[in-house]
C-alpha cells in the first residue's frame, strides 16, 4: 500500500524494510564512471518526501563526495542478512551536512539492532566491538530524493523496476 498525501510517497512496506536490521552499501559513481562503494551506518525514510537520509562515516566519505558533488547520483542498497531480501534504491542528492545530535541517535539505533541481530543469528558469535566499534565519528548525513527502485532479492523478479512513481520537486 502506498501512502497517498497529493502525491505518491515512499510506501509504508519500503519504508518499513529500510528501518529494520538491514545491511547498507552506498555506491556512487565517478565522472569516468568507475564505482565507489561504501558501509551504511543506518538511514531515515522520510515516506512524505520521498527522500532516504543515509549515515556515511566521514573515514568512507572519499570518494563519495566527490562524485556526488560531480553528479549528484545516489544508489542505496539495502538487504536484510537473514532473508536476503533487497532493494536498490537510486536518486539524486537533496542534501550533504555533517550529521547532527539527532542524526547520531537514528545511527545508534541502527548499530543496537545489527548489534542485537548478529549476537542471536551468526554461526559464529560475534562480539558487540565487531560491529559496534565500526560506527564511528564524525558522520555525514546525506539525504537523496529516490527516483527509482529496483528488487534485487535473488530469484526470478532480481534487477526487476519496483512500482514506485517518485514524488515531485
Amino acid at each position: 500500500m502506498t501512502s497517498k498525501i497529493g502525491e505518491i510517497m515512499l510506501s509504508e512496506d519500503i519504508v518499513e524494510f529500510l528501518h529494520g536490521v538491514r545491511v547498507f552499501a552506498l555506491g556512487t559513481r565517478s565522472p569516468a564512471l568507475r564505482p565507489a562503494t561504501a558501509r551504511v551506518m543506518g538511514v531515515f525514510a522520510n515516506a512524505a518526501k520521498g527522500q532516504i537520509s543515509l549515515f556515511l562515516p566521514n573515514v568512507q566519505c572519499d570518494p563519495h563526495l566527490a562524485n556526488l558533488a560531480d553528479n549528484g547520483l545516489v544508489a542505496l542498497t539495502a538487504e536484510d542478512p537473514r532473508s536476503h531480501r533487497s532493494y536498490q534504491l537510486k536518486g539524486s542528492v537533496v542534501e550533504i551536512r555533517p550529521s547532527t545530535d539527532a542524526d547520531i541517535a537514528i545511527r545508534d539505533v541502527y548499530r543496537d539492532k545489527l548489534m542485537s541481530y548478529f549476537r542471536q543469528h551468526s554461526f559464529v558469535p560475534l562480539p558487540d566491538h565487531f560491529i559496534g566499534d565500526y560506527i564511528v565519528d564524525p558522520s555525514t548525513t546525506i539525504t537523496f530524493r529516490v527516483l527509482k527502485i529496483f528488487n534485487q532479492t535473488p530469484g526470478p523478479n532480481a534487477g526487476r523496476p519496483v512500482d514506485f512513481i517518485p514524488v515531485e520537486g
